[in-house]
């Protein structure tokens, strides 16, 4: 049987039953580093808000056994990322990673190791992402740095956001907006290199903000030192990569939902001949995985990819490579970064996406963080299946780590991500708004509930809800039937097909046809959400597409593809319709009532769900509870949360015209005439509750949050 790139990894994989056997626990000593002044007022927020902040799934956690990091839990993760049974291989990656452990620890300030002590395990539910481009967020040109970004943080917490997130920034060759690093230590000197880096980070840090960046562990630039070592034939570095010395053997190519499929002729890890089955990600720049470089030597040889040719894939059957990994994660953890989103994370086994060795790292990327940096969190980008997205929280675990002086504590995170994007909440939001029918958001909560009901989805796993982020908005996991729907967004020239009609590209704004009701009704189904909101930089002030920015860009790419005589079917990315630089004085304009009436009332309406969100722990930490009601062009659900006993009706009208909706609430609300406060708008109406049912009027694509106040007299 071949292997297939859309395969999944069995549940009942002797890997998971092993892990769950293990006893030893890893001793890490432990001391303090030099306090941080910049952490004071986030950790004085912390203690502050702490009573508040109980978590939602505690009662479901108390039942969950207290774990250990021990020594052949250890070494059975390292055996299965290594595929390999080797006693010295394997003892050498162990003793790695327990010599990095330590040091990572030793290393760590005690201003961080405080706020590993106070930080709780849901506090991302808490706040609202905000990301950008630091050489584009603020700046008139392709200019900004990192002291750009400083300056506009006055802004952003007058937003409302508390988490920001610049897209990559560490030293990259800049052809695929920074997802193509240099160097993993080094800040792009074009950006203000580290020294920016830090006074941003400081001037985040004093507004009680975190910070997010990328941790791009899939594939390097064919500038990273790595790949010229391997150009120059230094056998250290061709074991980073995956490599031959032959042409790929390719067998067939077809069509499948999800996109064109290369079929390759290739031997396993123990040598046997067996079919690949991968998916060309962009189909319309390679034909294949493999680019052909010629070494220094005069050597041919080809090089696996599985994104741009300029790209190259890293080989975590090198421990070398796994070391390098988790040291980057901890060198950055150590400089105050509070969540690291791991970037294209299915692909980093080259046989299946989200292979069983994918899932592996990134529980030993999960566990190494936990030992030196509790407090921080790992986020997956994994543009899957639903069913193949919750895979990567792994399963409920508490697990109790070494705080040095501090003695221990308990860590009540998923045993891998903590976070992940919901692309599916993503894609069947905007197939609602576009059709103007709850079938496609409901049947999405639906699929998340059984998920959840069975068990697959931790009780403490957070997710990152999405409405537009830097990419396109994919169609890969959108049934065929459903495509053409999303493929409207674009019509009329409001946005541009990706990677042959698999995605979508463009600005919020104008797949929303510029109308302000229709963006207030998409960015309160984002806010009401469960999960952390993330806002794409822009799109709370309704920025256009920029062609201009497709044509300087596909240029450059252009440029750098002749002058390294790389074969490409193309060049131009449509993603970047809905990038580019955007002026500080656009995003204060809007902020400050001064802009056009389309981008003053998207920031004024976005700027009061942020504050209506952050004021109600029902809308922060509650639980999703659908609700009937008697149009077809209505979503309405609850979020309560329980300990509070904090309820919010929440209703959206996808159509264009008022409706009166009687939504199934039960006896939730009580009986016959119920004064209720809208927290979007602050202010009241009388609603009338009858035989379990609520009436609602609503306006034109109208969303309103209820809560109750008082009986009316």
């Amino acid at each position: 049987m071949g292997i297939r790139a859309h395969s999944r990894p069995s549940k009942l994989n002797p890997y998971w039953i092993s892990i769950l056997a293990t006893g030893l626990f890893l001793s890490i000593p432990s001391s303090f580093g030099v306090a941080g002044d910049c952490i004071a007022p986030l950790l004085k927020a912390l203690k502050s808000s702490a009573p508040a902040r109980v978590s939602a799934s505690r009662a479901v956690l108390s039942s969950v056994k207290v774990e250990r990091l021990t020594a052949p839990k250890i070494t059975q993760l390292i055996k299965t990322i290594l595929e390999s049974e080797d006693p010295a291989l394997v003892t050498r990656a162990r003793t790695q990673f327990e010599r990095a452990v330590r040091e990572g620890r030793k290393a760590r300030s005690a201003a961080l190791k405080e706020l590993d002590a106070a930080s709780e395990a849901s506090w991302p539910k808490d706040g609202v992402e905000y990301m950008f481009y630091p050489d584009q967020f603020g700046s008139a040109g392709k200019t900004g740095t990192f002291h750009t970004a400083a300056e506009m943080v006055p802004y952003l917490k007058k937003l409302g956001v508390d988490t920001l997130y610049p897209l990559p920034f560490l030293k990259s060759a800049g052809l695929d907006g920074g997802f193509d690093v240099i160097s993993f230590t080094q800040i792009n000197p074009k950006l203000g290199g580290n020294a920016a880096f830090e006074a941003f980070l400081a001037a985040a840090k004093k507004h009680n903000m975190k910070v997010k960046m990328d941790l791009i562990l899939n594939h390097v630039s064919d500038q990273h030192e790595w790949f010229q070592g391997l150009v120059r034939g230094d056998p250290k570095y061709r074991k980073y990569f995956i490599t031959r010395d032959k042409p790929p053997e390719i067998i067939r190519r077809y069509e499948s939902e999800q996109g064109k499929v290369v079929v390759y002729r290739e031997l396993d890890a123990r040598g046997k001949s067996v079919e690949v089955h991968r998916r060309l990600i962009f189909p319309d720049i390679a034909d294949s995985h493999y680019r052909e470089i010629t070494m220094t030597n005069g050597k041919k040889i080809w090089v696996y990819h599985t994104f741009y040719p300029f790209q190259l894939d890293l080989n975590y059957a090198n421990p070398d490579v796994l070391a390098e990994g988790y040291q980057i994660l901890g060198h950055w953890a150590n400089k105050g970064v509070d969540v690291f989103r791991l970037d294209a994370i299915p692909f980093i086994d080259k046989t299946a996406e989200n292979h069983v060795r994918t899932h592996t790292v990134v529980e030993f990327m999960s566990s190494y963080l936990k030992q030196v940096a509790p407090h921080s969190r790992l986020m997956v980008e994994a543009c899957q299946p639903l069913d193949d997205i919750v895979k990567y929280f792994g399963r409920e675990m508490k697990m109790k780590v070494s705080m040095g002086a501090r003695g221990a504590r308990v860590i009540d995170t998923p045993s891998e991500s903590q976070m992940a994007y919901q692309f599916k909440g993503m894609n069947n939001k905007w197939l609602s708004i576009e059709s103007r029918s709850k079938k496609h958001y409901y049947d999405y909560m639906s699929e998340l509930k059984r998920l959840e009901a069975r068990g697959e989805v931790p009780s403490n796993a957070i997710w990152a809800q999405i409405l537009r982020v830097h990419d396109e908005l994919t169609l890969e996991m959108v049934p065929d039937a459903q495509k053409p729907i999303m493929q409207k967004l674009i019509a009329d020239g409001r946005g541009a097909s990706f990677r042959e009609g698999n995605g979508v590209a463009g600005r919020a704004a104008n797949f929303l046809g510029n109308d302000k009701d229709r963006i207030r009704l998409a960015y309160s189904m984002l806010m009401s959400e469960d999960g952390m909101p993330v806002i794409y930089y822009g799109d709370e002030i309704a920025a256009q597409n920029n062609a201009a920015f497709v044509v300087s860009e596909d240029a450059a790419r252009k440029q750098y593809f002749q002058q390294a005589k790389i074969k490409v079917l193309g060049t131009k990315d449509a993603r970047d319709l809905g990038r580019g630089p955007l002026s500080k004085d656009a995003f204060v304009a809007a902020a400050e009532g001064r802009a056009s009436e389309l981008s003053n009332e998207t920031f004024t309406n976005l700027q009061a769900m942020i504050a209506a969100r952050k004021q109600s722990v029902a809308m922060r930490r509650g639980k999703t509870e659908m609700l009937a009601n008697n149009r077809n062009d209505v979503i309405s659900f609850f979020r309560s949360h329980k300990e509070s006993g904090q309820r919010v009706l929440v209703v959206h009208n996808l159509g264009e015209s008022v409706k009166a909706i009687q939504i199934e609430t039960g006896d939730a609300l009580g009986s016959g005439s119920i004064q209720v406060n809208d927290l979007l708008t602050g202010r009241t109406r009388t609603l009338r509750a009858e035989n379990g049912k609520v009436s609602v009027t609503l306006g034109r694509y109208e969303s309103v949050w209820l809560t109750p106040s008082k009986p009316s007299k």
